[in-house]
């Protein structure tokens, strides 16, 4: 926490943690691509309704706003770690009519109504940033899940889902970024054999001597990609 959460007026600027992330519907333009407007919009609510009820069921949720057929959010205070990947479980189980990609990141940013006349409440800085890139990303990995690091640090070890993804470089940031994911055993099952074995070597030994052609997996050729940027 970057000043005193408890002696801020509400909608004046604070400097605090937060989970930030970003929610999107996989091939919505060519789900949408023959609905009229209200169809459309009947569309987006049936599917962003159960994922804003069962994030709405922790108190560290707080909604920012819908981007087109994106969902931007934020968990904050003590348990926003904990409480995202809770609730990121239990989306992940959900039956849904559509797939869809999220990418998230956690640390300092400032939350605050910002503008005048049109005002919005929303927050600002790093981790929003991040999410966003990370959402967007999300396709050339072929995975429905990005976090960043610093978002899973307390639960690698011991939560059998995490899964490392890659090293990767973020626009803005000079430092290489370390990805992972969150993988059912389903998800897991439909890797080809020896894919998740060799990424668990390749996190213990970056200097591996990678082959592009080993694996027909997006999330192998973008990693030997990212590998080769160094």
């Amino acid at each position: 926490v970057l000043i005193d959460a408890a002696q801020h007026k509400i909608g004046e600027p604070i400097g605090i943690s937060i989970v930030s992330f970003f929610l999107d519907i996989s091939g919505f333009t060519t789900a949408t691509r023959d609905m009229d407007e209200y169809k459309m919009f009947e569309f987006l609510t049936v599917f962003f309704n159960p994922i804003v009820e069962k994030m709405s069921e922790f108190q560290t949720f707080e909604f920012d706003k819908f981007i087109g057929d994106c969902l931007m959010g934020r968990f904050t205070g003590p348990a926003a770690k904990s409480d995202f990947l809770a609730a990121l479980r239990f989306i992940m189980n959900m039956k849904m009519a559509n797939e869809w990609r999220i990418g998230a990141s956690f640390g300092p940013a400032i939350v605050g109504t910002f503008g005048k006349g049109k005002k919005s409440h929303t927050s600002i800085g790093a981790p929003v940033n991040i999410s966003s890139r990370l959402e967007q990303a999300g396709k050339n990995y072929g995975l429905r899940i990005l976090l960043e690091e610093e978002l899973v640090r307390d639960s690698i070890g011991f939560a059998d889902d995490i899964q490392f993804v890659s090293w990767t470089r973020v626009r803005g940031l000079d430092a290489k970024l370390k990805l992972y994911t969150l993988l059912t055993m389903e998800e897991r099952d439909k890797c080809e054999v020896g894919f998740i074995d060799d990424i668990d070597s390749l996190q213990r030994n970056p200097d591996m001597v990678l082959d592009p052609n080993k694996y027909k997996s997006l999330w192998w050729k973008q990693l030997c990609q990212d590998l080769s940027n160094k």
